[in-house]
């Protein structure tokens, strides 16, 4: 708009001008008839000159983009100087520049879109001195400027015969911003010399004002469109975002609730109202305690989880019991995320839940089950017992009375007047079932006395080959008479620090029942090793403990299914004893059976050396 009113203004100049050369024609006759048209056309081309600067003015103000904007002014400047190109050249580095905009006559070399490198800059020029006077030059004739070959080798290049260069600048003015060198105006004739006039000069620089706020202009406007478009992309992303977020919330298998700061429902997702059966509209603002939402006996439990939200824990897990809208009960466990200010203030709270009722009642089923298979487990184990029991004193009876009547008839017989010889066999036979009996009563003492804890233990160094074969001296004659091999087989001497008494008995308790077991012709072996552990085996041939019956074999009371009871004698005590005594010494043992072969292994710790 300054150029227009730039424009009244010469206008009103014109026309006082035209008014006063009128007067001084009337009052001079004298005055030449071609200096005064002369003087009118002049007037009339400034005028004419002005009005094109005026419409190159409007046509650079009419548009906000950059080329638009340098394409109208090269364009208008061209025809307002009538020269034969006009080109606007863009800094893009230190002595660089392009060509970004160009109107040149037919017939010329185009130089739009070039890089050029020195190609405007005459010498002393250097980019960022804005006020120095080499940016602005008028030069008549390229061959007489005083150029340098480089400077002049590139306008001929352009067939450039006289050229006009004014500087654009950005930030000019008077309120104190900062001045940047944009580029440069410049107007070329190339079909012959020229000399440029002041006012051609006045005009360009004049143009290159405009062209410096349109550029300015045109710049806030391009950032503020492409923050404004960056703006509707992150509004966009957003928007794409929550819809996404929105569509997996309502989605989702999981109930989605989120709380506000005051702990007020401000989201109820689509699976919350079918578990719940209440609706969003009606549970948004709400408070937990403003319906009949969490069971009563759990009301301590979520106040706590509530309480630890409010107090900065950022997560926790809980879970407790919730009704429906029809009073169902529904088992949940919730998930709870906790947003927070900077502050630490309580913001929002995320509740991801989840309908666990399914796997609780499962739960609650497989508990039943098992409890019941529990107790028909103990019901069978009890009757298991039971039956030990009465088989157990039965067997017990059994074996109490036969040596008590064997003693009776022995003693019978005695007073029946039998010869001496007889007498001394009864007398035998009397202290053979006395034995009988005290061994069956210490086993039953023994065994009570284990099962109370209350067997004592003195251990003492032993030497298992001195030992051993002491042992099993009374079980040579018991061998040969049912015609058994009885073998020891100690390599070396192997030392013991154990109770004598207890050792003995386990072994006895172990041939005993390998010479009940082993038929005629068969073998026994009693092996002793000495490893990281000392073993001491017995294993015999002829008789197999089948293998569902291994795991049982130590139990108390059991005996082996299908075996004659009474043929072998026994209560079933002597294995359950031999297990007890050897956890008692501090060792272990285990049986092996396959190939109608038995093997019983102790393994016993090494002394410890002082």
């Amino acid at each position: 708009m300054r150029l227009m009113d730039d424009l009244e203004k010469t206008k009103e100049q014109l026309i006082a001008e035209l008014t006063v050369l009128r007067q001084g024609i009337s009052r001079s006759a004298a005055t030449p008839e071609s200096k005064i048209q002369q003087y009118i056309d002049e007037l009339r081309n400034q005028a004419k000159r002005e009005r094109m600067l005026a419409q190159i003015d409007f046509r650079i103000r009419q548009s906000l983009n950059l080329q638009s904007i340098l394409d109208a002014a090269v364009d208008g400047v061209r025809k307002l100087l009538q020269v034969d190109r006009v080109a606007v050249c863009q800094f893009v580095g230190q002595a660089n520049g392009k060509i970004l905009a160009e109107s040149v006559l037919q017939g010329w070399t185009i130089a739009l879109g070039s890089e050029v490198s020195e190609l405007y800059f005459p010498t002393g020029s250097e980019v960022g001195q804005v006020s120095s006077p080499a940016w602005r030059w008028a030069i008549a004739d390229v061959y007489k400027a005083g150029l340098s070959d480089i400077h002049l080798k590139m306008l001929e290049r352009l067939q450039v015969k006289a050229s006009l260069v004014v500087p654009i600048v950005l930030g000019a003015g008077g309120d104190g911003t900062a001045t940047q060198l944009w580029g440069l105006l410049i107007a070329h004739q190339c079909r012959s010399e020229r000399y440029w006039q002041e006012t051609e000069v006045d005009l360009l620089e004049r143009l290159s004002v405009q062209i410096s706020i349109a550029i300015q202009h045109a710049g806030a406007f391009a950032q503020a469109n492409a923050e404004l478009q960056e703006r509707r992309r992150a509004e966009e992303e957003l928007r794409d975002a929550l819809q996404k977020l929105n569509f997996h919330v309502e989605n989702s298998p999981l109930i989605v609730i989120e709380w506000d700061r005051n702990v007020q429902v401000s989201r109820w997702s689509g699976q919350a109202e079918r578990i719940f059966g209440w609706t969003a509209q009606e549970m948004i603002g709400k408070y937990p305690q403003d319906l009949r939402f969490i069971q009563e006996e759990d009301q301590p439990q979520v106040e706590q989880v509530l309480n630890s939200l409010r107090e900065g824990s950022q997560r926790n897990i809980s879970r407790n019991r919730n009704y429906s809208k029809s009073g169902t009960i529904i088992h949940c466990e919730w998930y709870n995320s906790a947003l927070l200010d900077s502050a630490g203030n309580l913001v929002s709270v995320l509740s991801l839940v989840q309908d666990i009722t399914a796997r609780v009642e499962a739960e609650e089923h497989r508990l039943a089950a098992e409890r019941t298979r529990q107790m028909e487990l103990q019901v069978a184990e009890m009757h298991k017992l039971s039956n030990l029991k009465d088989e157990f004193l039965n067997t017990v009876s059994h074996e109490l009375r036969t040596p008590l009547a064997n003693m009776k008839l022995a003693i019978h017989m005695m007073e029946s007047g039998a010869t001496p010889e007889k007498q001394q066999r009864y007398l035998h036979i009397l202290k053979g079932e006395c034995l009988r009996e005290t061994s069956l009563v210490n086993d039953l003492l023994d065994f009570q006395r284990l099962e109370a804890d209350r067997l004592p233990i003195t251990p003492e160094l032993i030497e298992l080959d001195v030992l051993i074969p002491r042992i099993l001296a009374p079980f040579v004659s018991r061998a040969d008479q049912r015609q058994l091999n009885l073998i020891i087989d100690i390599q070396t001497t192997v030392k013991l620090s154990s109770d004598r008494q207890c050792l003995e008995r386990i072994l006895c308790e172990l041939v005993n029942n390998a010479c009940k077991y082993t038929p005629p012709g068969g073998t026994i072996v009693v092996g002793v090793q000495q490893r990281d552990v000392i073993e001491i085996s017995v294993w015999n041939d002829g008789s197999e403990i089948p293998q569902e019956e291994i795991p049982h074999i130590f139990e108390t009371f059991y005996r082996i299914a299908g075996n004659d009871h009474w043929s072998q004698g026994g209560t079933g005590l002597g294995l359950s004893l031999v297990k007890k005594l050897v956890t008692r010494i501090g060792g272990c043992i285990q049986v092996e059976s396959r190939a109608n072969e038995t093997t019983f292994i102790m393994k016993l710790p090494l002394p410890v050396l002082a």
